[in-house]
C-alpha cells in the first residue's frame, strides 16, 4: 500500500463527519480488538477532530509500543446516528458539529459502550467491534517512536486493514439489529 493510499483512507475518516478516535497498541491485542471490540479505560483514546492532519490520524501511535504496533481507528460513522436518531445525513453533521463544540464527542463514545467497573475500581468501557473501522499497520519492524518528529515519513511505512466487522460493512439487516439494540440500551423508542 503506498503513502498516497494510505493519506486517502485517513481522510475519508475525517471528512466523513464521524467521531474518530485512535487507540495505540501491538498486533495481538488489535487483533483482539477487531473480533471482539475495545476494552478501555478512561483518557487511553485520542479523539480525532476533523481539522487534525490526515497524517497524524494514519500515523498514530502508543509510544510504549515498539514491536508489531498499530493503530486502532474507531469510528461513529454519519449512516449509524442517521438511523439512531432518525435523522437525515445533513441534520447528522449538524448534530455530530454541536457535539464537538460543546466537548460531547468522547461523551457520545462512552454512551454507546458497555461500561463496568473492574476488579479495581476503575470505570472500563467496551466499545462495540461495529465501531472499530480497522487498523493502520507499521511495516519493516517500524513505530511511532522512530517517526514521531516525521509523520509524513510514517506513511511510507503504513498499511491500513478494514474490520469486516464495522458498522459499515454490516449487511443491512445486521445494521438495522445493531442500531436496536444501542436504541434499548440507550432506552431511546
Amino acid at each position: 500500500m503506498n503513502r498516497d493510499k494510505v493519506l486517502e483512507i485517513a481522510n475519508n475518516f475525517l471528512d466523513g463527519s464521524n467521531i474518530i478516535a485512535c487507540y495505540g497498541t501491538n498486533m495481538r491485542c488489535g487483533d483482539e480488538i477487531i473480533n471482539n471490540g475495545l476494552r478501555y479505560k478512561r483518557n487511553n483514546i485520542v479523539l480525532m477532530h476533523p481539522n487534525v492532519k490526515t497524517q497524524v490520524l494514519a500515523s498514530f501511535g502508543d509510544k510504549e509500543i515498539v514491536d508489531d504496533p498499530c493503530n486502532i481507528v474507531i469510528s461513529l460513522p454519519n449512516e449509524f446516528f442517521s438511523m439512531l436518531f432518525s435523522l437525515d445525513k445533513d441534520e447528522v453533521i449538524d448534530y455530530l458539529d454541536r457535539l464537538r463544540e460543546e466537548g460531547l464527542d468522547e461523551w457520545m463514545i462512552n454512551s454507546i459502550c458497555d461500561n463496568y467497573f473492574d476488579e479495581d475500581d476503575l470505570p472500563t468501557n467496551i466499545i462495540p467491534k461495529e465501531f472499530i473501522a480497522g487498523r493502520f499497520i507499521y511495516l519493516d519492524g517500524m513505530s511511532f517512536v522512530v517517526f514521531e518528529n516525521n509523520l509524513n515519513e510514517a506513511c511510507n511505512h503504513i498499511k491500513y486493514e478494514e474490520n469486516r466487522n464495522f458498522f459499515t460493512n454490516l449487511s443491512a439487516k445486521e445494521k438495522e439489529e445493531f442500531v436496536l439494540k444501542i436504541k434499548d440500551k440507550l432506552n431511546l423508542k
